[in-house]
């Protein structure tokens, strides 16, 4: 049995990862801003604060504390204002930092760090990001999830907290509202007969929910004293046109995926959406090879599986 609190418990990640520690007979402390929420299901106790950041006594939240899994973060936004870049750093840079540093302070034998697969990069134009590549992050978000990287790998070399770094790619699965979602609820209203997004051959990463928990509960449990940095993703990666007839198989629609005009729908997204127009048609390939040599862990639903869970859900709604 490990003591754990979750900071940002609240959240879709949260909630997710609260049922299978519980599962597994571990105690869970929930720390959330949110004041309306006096309960949460698999969750023993509830501790409120008015942010994430390096305002909190953290010393004294995590007092009895085995794992401290920091799930808390502003959501990534393509055009940041100036005042989302200021509560990134607040929040991912500073807050994270300060956990890190109360957590050398009490009983905490080891840190859970949700960082972002942006600190390597939006695409890949050769190999696969690995623990080894070198960072280059393109936004903001990304930057201050590296920056925080960093001042967790110094503290965990002169305070010698363990400290476990996990970077995931798009993460979709019953009650996420990100991409993944929007794809599917495009495809279940698309009214045609033909989609012009056929032929797509790209490799995009994407993380089934109950795979992400699946990896952090082998992390809460891993006694090795050791830091660690994973990079995860699903079984395996997926072409933009071969997720969309997963997903139109699932949904039981039968519509053609042609290569007709995908040329054309590439070159105007790349000048009017270029990002959307690269998660459509750009590669993010991840080796997620270090996870396994060093827990054994592989993930336990397939791509397939998890996007029938999803739909099911949506369905089900």
């Amino acid at each position: 049995m490990v003591r754990i609190a979750i900071i940002g418990a609240n959240g879709f990640v949260g909630r997710s990862i609260s049922e299978d520690l519980a599962g597994r007979g571990h105690r869970i402390t929930a720390i959330i801003r949110d004041h309306r929420v006096q309960k949460l299901p698999f969750i023993e106790s509830i501790l409120y604060v008015s942010s994430a950041d390096a305002n909190q006594n953290w010393k004294m939240l995590l007092d009895g504390i085995d794992v401290v899994l920091h799930l808390a973060s502003p959501k990534a936004a393509n055009k940041p204002s100036q005042k989302q870049k200021q509560e990134y750093y607040k929040t991912i840079v500073d807050g994270t930092l300060s956990i890190a540093r109360a957590a050398v302070e009490t009983s905490v034998q080891r840190m859970i760090f949700i960082s972002s697969i942006k600190v390597n990069g939006e695409i890949t134009n050769g190999p696969a990001f690995d623990i080894n590549s070198t960072p280059i992050p393109q936004t903001c978000y990304g930057e201050c999830k590296l920056t925080a990287e960093i001042g967790l790998s110094k503290i965990s070399e002169t305070q010698h907290l363990a400290i476990t770094v996990i970077r995931p790619p798009i993460i979709y699965g019953p009650g996420n509202f990100g991409n993944i979602y929007s794809m599917i609820k495009f495809l279940h209203w698309f009214p045609g007969h033909t989609l012009p997004i056929g032929g797509i051959k790209n490799n995009r990463s994407l993380l089934f929910i109950g795979n992400l928990t699946s990896a952090i509960v082998r992390c809460v449990e891993d006694s090795s004293g050791k830091t660690h940095l994973f990079l995860l993703r699903d079984r395996a990666m997926i072409s933009t046109t071969s997720l969309c007839s997963m997903i139109l198989s699932i949904l039981n629609k039968d519509i053609n995926l042609t290569k007709r005009f995908t040329a054309t729908i590439r070159l105007v997204l790349a000048f009017c959406m270029p990002r959307l127009s690269e998660k459509l048609f750009e590669s993010l390939e991840i080796d997620d090879n270090t996870i396994f040599n060093t827990l054994g862990w592989n993930p336990p639903f397939s791509t397939k599986e998890g996007l029938t869970k999803t739909i099911s859900h949506l369905k089900n709604k």
